[in-house]
């Protein structure tokens, strides 16, 4: 991919978690609940404009990206 070609953002190193679509939310909510800051919220890819993917970050600066499929 080309740079600035994805709507979201991009850290290295990062993991990417595909999780299916009925989960992301339950997970996204429990992510909330223990208060686990979230870096970016992306509803982007969600046709009623809903955050169904997030990213985070450890303390080091490690990139999660927990996405649907």
């Amino acid at each position: 991919m080309k740079p600035l070609m994805c709507p979201h953002l991009f850290f290295n190193p990062s993991m990417t978690y595909f999780n299916g679509k009925i989960n992301n939310p339950i997970i996204i909510a429990k992510i909330r609940e223990l208060e686990i800051p979230i870096t970016e919220e992306i509803s982007h890819f969600n046709k009623e404009g809903i955050v169904d993917n997030i990213i985070i970050r450890d303390p080091g600066g490690f990139g999660f990206f927990i996405y649907n499929d």
